[in-house]
């Protein structure tokens, strides 16, 4: 079945549309459970995040300067990702196995 990215900010805010901290893999099921259930969605991204990352989450989310930056920027972001991956990539190829960090574009 595979994975999907799930948003906890819509993909149209632009301020945090690209930011780890706002996604999370999530299997279909889990995806269409949180979608319909906002405030179990909320609850499980500010315990998965703390209370003051879910607070920054929020400002970012809310910030229009910010979304705008982005929108400039798409490219630079998609190909920053896209190194992102190959790094990652290449790290379990060469036999690790714990969790690996992604980057922010910021």
């Amino acid at each position: 079945m595979g994975l999907h990215c799930s948003h906890f900010h819509g993909r149209g805010k632009w301020g945090v549309r690209f930011d780890p901290d706002n996604t999370e893999a999530l299997c279909y099921g889990c995806h269409q459970f949180m979608g319909a259930n906002p405030s179990e969605h909320a609850r499980r991204k500010e315990e998965r995040l703390g209370r003051q990352l879910f607070e920054i989450l929020l400002e970012k989310a809310n910030d229009t300067s910010l979304g705008r930056i982005a929108k400039r920027s798409e490219k630079e972001i998609r190909e920053h990702y896209r190194g992102q991956l190959e790094r990652m990539k290449m790290e379990r190829d060469a036999g690790q196995t714990e969790y690996l960090l992604l980057e922010n574009w910021i």
